[in-house]
Parts: C-alpha cells; sequence; structure tokens
C-alpha cells in the first residue's frame, strides 16, 4: 500500500520535496510608487527567487495604489479565497510590508493560512513558513 503525502510533509517533511505551487503577491501604496519598489519589480524578483527554489507560480496577485492598512484589497482577499482551496503551497512577496502592514496582522494572517496547508516567504527577509527552521 502506498502512503499518501500531505501537503503539510510536502512543505514542511524531510522527504523528497514535490512540486511547490507558488502565488505571489505584490502590492504598491501608490501608483507612482519608486523604482525597485514597483509592482513589476516586486513580481519579476518573486518569480526568480521561485524559479531558484524550483517552486511553480501558478498565481500572480497584484494590488496597485492599495493601502496595507485595508485587509480588504481586491487581489489580497482573492489570494485569500484561493489558499483556502488550496490552490497553492505558499505566498511568495517581496517584503513583509507589501504583505501586510503589521507584525500583529501578519501572524493573524499566518495562522489562518497554515490551516490551509499555505506557508509564507520573503524574498528579502528571513521569513519561510515552508521548512520548519524558516
Amino acid at each position: 500500500m502506498m502512503d499518501q503525502i500531505s501537503d503539510r510533509d510536502r512543505l514542511y517533511g524531510d522527504d523528497e520535496q514535490e512540486d511547490i505551487r507558488a502565488a505571489v503577491y505584490a502590492r504598491t501604496s501608490s501608483a507612482k510608487q519608486s523604482f525597485g519598489h514597483s509592482l513589476n519589480e516586486q513580481v519579476r524578483l518573486s518569480i526568480e527567487r521561485c524559479q531558484m527554489l524550483d517552486w511553480e507560480v501558478v498565481f500572480v496577485f497584484r494590488d496597485e495604489a492599495e493601502s496595507g492598512k485595508d485587509p480588504d484589497r481586491p487581489m489580497f482577499q482573492s489570494m485569500l479565497r484561493a489558499a483556502e482551496k488550496q490552490a497553492f503551497d505558499v505566498v511568495v512577496f517581496w517584503k513583509l510590508d507589501r504583505f501586510s502592514r503589521s507584525l500583529m496582522h501578519a501572524v493573524q494572517l499566518e495562522s489562518k493560512l497554515r490551516q490551509y496547508d499555505v506557508g509564507l516567504y520573503s524574498i528579502t527577509e528571513q521569513i519561510d513558513t515552508t521548512t520548519a527552521s524558516g
């Protein structure tokens, strides 16, 4: 009988890793965000990191000119609905403040996403909930 590997094992286990499905999330506060922080740059860098990690990018969610204080950002809510359906395994973002404006909110989101077996990964900070050491 063949054992099934759960999504949790795939993200956190030490066994051979299956393909990880990534969702990139990018946000700007204004339409004229400075270079290096633009939506396109955030997405490009996030996709490059996913390629380095051999993760498949299956979604890109972009919120332009949306305050991080407002959790009702349109694409952010779409991302949460897709996470609930377990449409991907990890959310990849350029920097935590692009994902959430407060640490408390980020911790709450991480807890909610963990219920769906979805991890978080920041490409500029040491945030990686896809591994035990992350």
